[in-house]
Protein backbone atom coordinates (compact mmCIF):
# COMPACT_ATOMS: atom_id res chain seq x y z
CA UNK A 1 0.00 0.00 0.00
CA UNK A 2 2.80 2.30 0.72
CA UNK A 3 4.36 1.48 -2.83
CA UNK A 4 1.72 2.32 -4.29
CA UNK A 5 0.85 5.44 -2.14
CA UNK A 6 5.02 6.31 -3.20
CA UNK A 7 4.13 5.41 -7.29
CA UNK A 8 0.85 7.92 -7.54
CA UNK A 9 3.05 10.48 -5.64
CA UNK A 10 5.59 10.23 -8.25
CA UNK A 11 3.30 10.61 -11.38
CA UNK A 12 1.26 13.31 -9.58
CA UNK A 13 5.00 14.93 -9.66
CA UNK A 14 5.71 14.08 -13.04
CA UNK A 15 2.32 15.57 -14.33
CA UNK A 16 3.54 19.10 -12.15
CA UNK A 17 6.25 18.96 -13.73
CA UNK A 18 4.98 18.05 -17.27
CA UNK A 19 2.58 20.86 -16.93
CA UNK A 20 5.11 23.51 -15.45
CA UNK A 21 7.34 22.93 -18.82
CA UNK A 22 4.34 23.42 -21.00
CA UNK A 23 3.70 26.39 -19.32
CA UNK A 24 7.60 27.47 -20.00
CA UNK A 25 7.67 27.03 -23.50
CA UNK A 26 4.40 28.66 -24.19
CA UNK A 27 6.12 31.84 -22.39
CA UNK A 28 9.04 31.32 -24.29
CA UNK A 29 7.53 31.15 -27.19
CA UNK A 30 5.65 34.34 -26.23
CA UNK A 31 8.56 35.86 -25.57
CA UNK A 32 10.48 34.82 -29.64
CA UNK A 33 7.74 36.58 -30.96
CA UNK A 34 7.91 39.84 -28.98
CA UNK A 35 11.94 39.89 -29.37
CA UNK A 36 11.37 39.47 -33.12
CA UNK A 37 8.83 42.55 -33.05
CA UNK A 38 11.10 44.30 -31.07
CA UNK A 39 14.32 43.71 -33.54
CA UNK A 40 11.85 44.91 -36.62
CA UNK A 41 10.91 48.24 -34.64
CA UNK A 42 14.55 48.98 -33.77
CA UNK A 43 15.45 48.44 -37.64
CA UNK A 44 13.04 50.69 -38.70
CA UNK A 45 14.17 53.60 -36.06
CA UNK A 46 17.96 52.64 -37.36
CA UNK A 47 16.40 53.41 -40.84
CA UNK A 48 14.63 56.63 -39.96
CA UNK A 49 18.07 58.06 -37.60
CA UNK A 50 20.10 57.50 -41.13
CA UNK A 51 17.00 59.27 -43.04
CA UNK A 52 17.13 62.27 -40.29
CA UNK A 53 20.90 62.21 -40.49
CA UNK A 54 20.96 62.22 -44.26
CA UNK A 55 18.42 65.54 -44.09
CA UNK A 56 20.57 67.19 -41.25
CA UNK A 57 23.70 66.95 -43.53
CA UNK A 58 21.76 67.91 -46.41
CA UNK A 59 20.56 71.59 -44.61
CA UNK A 60 24.26 71.91 -42.93
CA UNK A 61 25.16 71.72 -46.68
CA UNK A 62 22.90 74.49 -47.85
CA UNK A 63 24.62 77.89 -48.01
CA UNK A 64 22.49 80.37 -45.25
CA UNK A 65 20.41 82.48 -46.39
CA UNK A 66 21.26 86.66 -47.09
CA UNK A 67 20.09 89.58 -45.51
CA UNK A 68 18.52 91.72 -48.37
CA UNK A 69 21.02 94.32 -50.03
CA UNK A 70 18.94 97.23 -49.18
CA UNK A 71 17.09 97.57 -45.97
CA UNK A 72 13.67 98.91 -45.72
CA UNK A 73 12.91 102.19 -45.21
CA UNK A 74 12.36 102.80 -41.68
CA UNK A 75 9.89 105.77 -40.94
CA UNK A 76 11.40 107.93 -38.49
CA UNK A 77 9.29 108.51 -34.69
CA UNK A 78 9.06 111.68 -35.49
CA UNK A 79 7.64 111.50 -38.79
CA UNK A 80 5.08 108.87 -36.79
CA UNK A 81 4.20 111.25 -33.96
CA UNK A 82 2.88 114.32 -36.73
CA UNK A 83 0.83 111.87 -38.67
CA UNK A 84 -1.31 110.78 -35.43
CA UNK A 85 -1.57 115.12 -33.94
CA UNK A 86 -2.46 115.58 -37.76
CA UNK A 87 -4.96 112.87 -37.69
CA UNK A 88 -5.89 114.09 -34.47
CA UNK A 89 -6.55 117.43 -34.80
CA UNK A 90 -8.48 116.87 -37.96
CA UNK A 91 -12.17 117.35 -37.34
CA UNK A 92 -13.91 113.94 -37.01
CA UNK A 93 -16.98 114.29 -39.29
CA UNK A 94 -19.38 111.53 -38.65
CA UNK A 95 -21.72 110.27 -41.83
CA UNK A 96 -25.37 111.45 -42.40
CA UNK A 97 -26.67 107.95 -41.59
CA UNK A 98 -24.77 108.02 -38.91
CA UNK A 99 -25.89 111.23 -36.76
CA UNK A 100 -29.09 110.06 -38.32
CA UNK A 101 -29.17 107.08 -36.24
CA UNK A 102 -27.63 108.75 -33.23
CA UNK A 103 -30.19 111.64 -33.02
CA UNK A 104 -33.05 108.57 -33.64
CA UNK A 105 -31.74 106.45 -30.96
CA UNK A 106 -31.61 109.60 -28.75
CA UNK A 107 -35.44 109.95 -29.26
CA UNK A 108 -36.15 106.37 -27.92
CA UNK A 109 -36.39 104.64 -31.08
CA UNK A 110 -35.05 100.71 -30.65
CA UNK A 111 -32.00 99.74 -32.58
CA UNK A 112 -33.77 97.49 -34.72
CA UNK A 113 -36.22 100.72 -36.11
CA UNK A 114 -33.48 102.53 -36.76
CA UNK A 115 -31.65 99.56 -39.00
CA UNK A 116 -34.68 99.24 -40.54
CA UNK A 117 -35.02 102.72 -41.70
CA UNK A 118 -31.08 103.34 -42.08
CA UNK A 119 -30.42 100.46 -43.83
CA UNK A 120 -28.00 99.65 -40.78
CA UNK A 121 -27.89 96.43 -38.91
CA UNK A 122 -28.80 96.70 -35.48
CA UNK A 123 -25.56 95.81 -34.06
CA UNK A 124 -24.06 98.81 -36.00
CA UNK A 125 -26.63 100.98 -34.36
CA UNK A 126 -26.19 100.14 -30.92
CA UNK A 127 -22.76 100.55 -31.48
CA UNK A 128 -23.57 103.67 -32.41
CA UNK A 129 -25.81 105.21 -30.00
CA UNK A 130 -23.65 103.36 -27.30
CA UNK A 131 -20.45 105.21 -29.23
CA UNK A 132 -22.67 108.43 -29.22
CA UNK A 133 -23.35 108.50 -25.75
CA UNK A 134 -19.29 107.82 -24.67
CA UNK A 135 -18.24 110.63 -26.62
CA UNK A 136 -20.73 113.57 -26.48
CA UNK A 137 -20.38 116.08 -23.06
CA UNK A 138 -22.93 115.01 -20.12
CA UNK A 139 -24.93 112.71 -22.43
CA UNK A 140 -25.99 114.66 -25.11
CA UNK A 141 -26.61 113.65 -28.75
CA UNK A 142 -25.07 114.99 -31.95
CA UNK A 143 -27.90 117.28 -32.25
CA UNK A 144 -26.76 118.71 -28.93
CA UNK A 145 -29.79 117.89 -27.12
CA UNK A 146 -29.76 115.44 -23.85
CA UNK A 147 -30.64 111.76 -24.19
CA UNK A 148 -33.49 111.64 -22.05
CA UNK A 149 -35.77 114.03 -24.47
Amino acid sequence: MLLLMMVGALLGMNTVLALGFILLWRAQQRLKVENGTLRQELEQAHQRIGELNVQVADLEARPAPQAPSSPEPVVAEHEIKNRLETAQNQPKQMPDRYKAAVNMAGTGMDSEQIAEMLGLSSHETQQLAALAQISQPMGRDASGQGWDH
